[in-house]
C-alpha cells in the first residue's frame, strides 16, 4: 500500500515539473522540418529536423510563440502551432493555424493539451478544423500544461 502510494505521488509530482512544454512529434513517413519564432521579436529558435518518429520540445516561452512546421528546410507554407499565456487567470492559450498553409492538409494532425481541455483534432481535409484569419479558433487551458502537436497521427 505505501509503494503504490509512493508511486502515485511521484507520478502526479514528477508531472508536473514536466509541464509547461510545447511539443511538436513527426508521425509523418518523411522527415519535417520545426523552428520556434517568440511573440514580441525575440530570437527565434533553432531550425529542428524531425525525422519520422522524433519529437521536438521546447518550454513555454512567457511572451508566448508560433512554431512554424513544414515539409521544407525553408518553412514554405508552414503549418503554425501557436501558443501564449497569462497570470490572471493562469491559462495557456493554443492554436492550429493555416493562415499562411498547411503542407499536412491531406493528414490527420492533432493539437492537444490532453484530459480535460479542448483539442485541435483534424481529420485529413478538415479545412474548418484549423483557425484562419476569417475563423479564428483558440482554445485555452489552465497552467500547468504540455502541448502536444502530433503531425499525420496515426
Amino acid at each position: 500500500m505505501k509503494f503504490a502510494t509512493f508511486t502515485a505521488l511521484a507520478a502526479v509530482f514528477g508531472s508536473a515539473a514536466a509541464a509547461n512544454k510545447a511539443n511538436v512529434i513527426n508521425d509523418c513517413t518523411n522527415t519535417i522540418y520545426v523552428q520556434s519564432f517568440p511573440y514580441g521579436g525575440g530570437a527565434p529558435g533553432p531550425l529542428t529536423t524531425l525525422k519520422p518518429g522524433q519529437r521536438f520540445s521546447e518550454d513555454l516561452r512567457a511572451s508566448g510563440s508560433t512554431i512554424k512546421i513544414a515539409t521544407t528546410r525553408t518553412l514554405t507554407k508552414p503549418l503554425f502551432f501557436g501558443y501564449s499565456s497569462e497570470s490572471q487567470p493562469n491559462n495557456v492559450y493554443y492554436e492550429f493555424s493555416t493562415e499562411f498553409g498547411n503542407p499536412f492538409a491531406d493528414k490527420h494532425n492533432i493539437l492537444s493539451p490532453g484530459e480535460g481541455c479542448e483539442k485541435f483534432d483534424c481529420k485529413p481535409n478538415d479545412a474548418k478544423c484549423y483557425s484562419t484569419p476569417s475563423m479564428k479558433k483558440v482554445y485555452g487551458c489552465p497552467s500547468p500544461v504540455n502541448l502536444y502537436a502530433k503531425v499525420c497521427a496515426k
